[in-house]
């Protein structure tokens, strides 16, 4: 178990450290799961983490799940190395064998570390079977002094305790009726407009409002977001260059968790049929900077306001295909066409 991952360019102390930023590395604190750290031999850094639910297939679909995983991580993301996290409770010992079989499969240049168990706030070694050097109760895990998790929580990735809490966090609330009428004025102005200016205009503050206000959003900045995400061309603009935007920052995680929070009041009492378009929006944001949890958590509340919208549909499908989220954002780019 001799790693010493980093993430950024901050040396980590081990992988005792790693496991206890799992967490914050995907939104939640996993139970009944198999977490694939894929880490790039240079600089021994994480680069990407990969969950698979373990109820509901065996272990034979879980290995072939595995390998394909994998494989795509080291295609898309350069990674080499590969170090697996157990969550099933006591029963871990179990599993010894399919991390044995884990490690035979031909994974083409990628490395098994390890594999490791996590029960409650202990973990050890699975594949090591010597006493001496990796004890059957396992080690105590860091609390809070591990050095990623600090990184993670200094970069705005928050965890809850369950799942379930990120799936209701982007639930509808009531509708607000000053919301709808901002909107209704909205539309009959666009009928009213001669030219492409009022929609550039529109644009404009629309971006300016996302990317540059530090203040909560007033309903009618709140009714031209919906308006603009509402607009294909303008939608798909926004998609582009907020992204754009958000890469380009010093701290673009912190960036991104604001922007949620100010579009979480929009997301919670738009006018039925509406809040799909910002959801989409959002769930391809967050994925695009790594936040795959919370991306899929916003798409399928999109698809709860309509389930045959085809962004949503297209970006669920695509996050789930594990296809590289720079590639999907591409079609988005005018310059790509």
């Amino acid at each position: 178990m001799g790693m010493e991952p980093q993430i950024k360019n901050n040396k980590a102390k081990g992988p005792s450290s790693l496991v206890a930023a799992i967490g914050h590395l995907i939104g939640f604190e996993p139970e009944d799961s198999l977490v694939l750290l894929a880490i790039s031999r240079e600089g021994y850094r994480v680069q990407l983490v990969i969950r698979i639910d373990l109820i509901g297939s065996s272990q034979e679909k879980l290995l072939e799940d595995s390998q394909r995983a994998l494989l795509r991580a080291h295609q898309e993301a350069g990674a080499d190395l590969v170090l697996p996290v157990l969550y099933v409770g006591k029963n871990w010992q179990t599993w010894r064998e399919f991390f044995k079989n884990l490690n035979k499969v031909e994974l083409k240049s990628l490395t098994l570390l390890d594999a490791l168990w996590v029960d409650q706030n202990r973990y050890g070694s699975i594949l090591c079977e010597n006493q001496e050097c990796c004890p059957i109760e396992g080690f105590a895990l860091p609390s809070d002094s591990s050095l990623e998790k600090l990184q993670l929580i200094s970069q705005g990735k928050a965890v809850m305790g369950k799942r379930e809490s990120i799936d209701e966090y982007f639930n509808f609330v009531k509708e607000n009726p000053k919301l709808t009428l901002n909107l209704a004025k909205l539309i009959k102005a666009k009928k009213r407009s001669k030219n492409l200016s009022w929609q550039e205009n529109l644009y404009n503050r629309v971006f300016v409002n996302l990317m540059q206000s530090d203040q909560e959003l007033n309903l009618l900045a709140q009714a031209e977001v919906l308006f603009a995400t509402g607009e294909i061309p303008l939608r798909d603009r926004l998609i582009s260059e907020v992204l754009h935007e958000l890469q380009s920052q010093d701290h673009p995680l912190d960036k991104l968790h604001e922007l949620k929070t100010r579009l979480l009041p929009v997301i919670q009492s738009a006018p039925s049929g509406q809040a799909k378009t910002i959801l989409s929006c959002l769930g391809l944001w967050l994925w695009q900077l790594g936040e795959a949890v919370w991306a899929e958590a916003a798409i399928k509340q999109a698809l709860n306001h309509d389930e045959t919208y085809r962004l949503a549909l297209l970006s669920l499908s695509a996050l789930k295909s594990g296809l590289a989220p720079w590639r999907f954002v591409d079609c988005f780019n005018p310059a790509s066409g």
